[in-house]
């Protein structure tokens, strides 16, 4: 298993390795440790999903006098703050904020994420309405009522009390400092965790690795490691000429030198690069020498 930790530009700060039956929740506080030792003991917030920051674990970043922002389990919640949550008029706001535990719960309402989790409610309830009638095989469902055996029915009951959470939803943090926008936002670029894993998994083929030996494995993901900041530094320099890193990749490959041998002379013919290839490598200040 390999545990990453990222900055808001996707570059790797850190990473450890773990045998794969570990659970992941239980890497994050030895991650952050290390990832202290790396950058000299400096502060830093942490940002993570739901899954990664369990009580325990935000209790253990308070412990080291961390900050941390992560994605609430709103419905885990006790029933009081439940029930202050779903009846916020977010007509007057789309985002407010309570308190729980001393820590703060950013609460944000979005009308497109509404219509999404209804269009979603609606098919699945309209879907278990066709299994009925057809009197087929059904797996328990939120929205179903066994009560009467082997007889299930809508239970709408569950379906009304899932609406009311209809574009919720929810951050913890303790920073005293951030705004809730700004709790927000910094919980917005947590996908690029999840880029630079798909860019490790795909791109750099950290995956499958076929070594039995330790050093081998642990060698084959430093070299992956590398190769993700090269990627992530080249994708901060063709952004702003309006380029992925794939299609730079593309245009850089299809460039090609030529190897000419003539009796006992041998001759390179240099690449023509094209204007996109002109803009990559004036952007990477690299010279003709470095680029022949």
């Amino acid at each position: 298993m390999l545990g990453l930790g990222v900055n808001s530009l996707g570059m790797p700060l850190t990473y450890r390795l773990y045998p794969g039956n570990t659970y992941e929740g239980s890497t994050l506080v030895d991650g952050i440790d290390e990832t202290l030792k790396t950058l000299d003991e400096r502060s830093l917030t942490v940002v993570g999903d739901a899954g990664m920051l369990s009580d325990k674990n935000l209790s253990s970043l308070e412990e080291r006098g961390l900050f941390y922002i992560v994605g609430a389990r709103l419905k885990s919640l006790p029933k009081p703050l439940q029930d202050q949550i779903t009846s916020l008029d977010f007509t007057r706001a789309t985002v407010q904020e309570i308190f729980h535990k001393d820590r703060r719960i950013i609460i944000s309402y979005s009308e497109t994420r509404a219509k999404r989790a209804r269009s979603q409610r609606e098919r699945s309830v309209t879907r278990l309405e066709g299994l009925i009638r057809k009197n087929q095989a059904i797996r328990k469902h939120q929205y179903l009522d066994f009560t009467i055996r082997e007889k299930p029915s809508i239970d709408f009951d569950a379906v009304a009390a899932a609406s009311k959470w209809d574009g919720i939803k929810g951050y913890v943090t303790n920073s005293p400092d951030l705004s809730p926008d700004e709790v927000i936002s910094h919980y917005g670029e947590l996908y690029k965790v999840e880029q630079s894993f798909r860019m490790s998994k795909t791109d750099l083929r950290i995956r499958p690795a076929f070594h039995y030996r330790q050093r081998r494995i642990e060698a084959h993901v430093v070299i992956c490691m590398l190769a993700l900041c090269v990627m992530r530094m080249l994708e901060c320099h063709v952004k702003p000429l309006g380029a992925t890193v794939k299609a730079a990749l593309e245009e850089i490959n299809s460039t090609k030198a030529a190897y000419v041998r003539l009796g006992k002379q041998h001759f390179i013919i240099p690449p023509d690069y094209g204007p996109q290839v002109q803009e990559i490598i004036a952007t990477l200040n690299l010279s003709d020498r470095e680029t022949n």
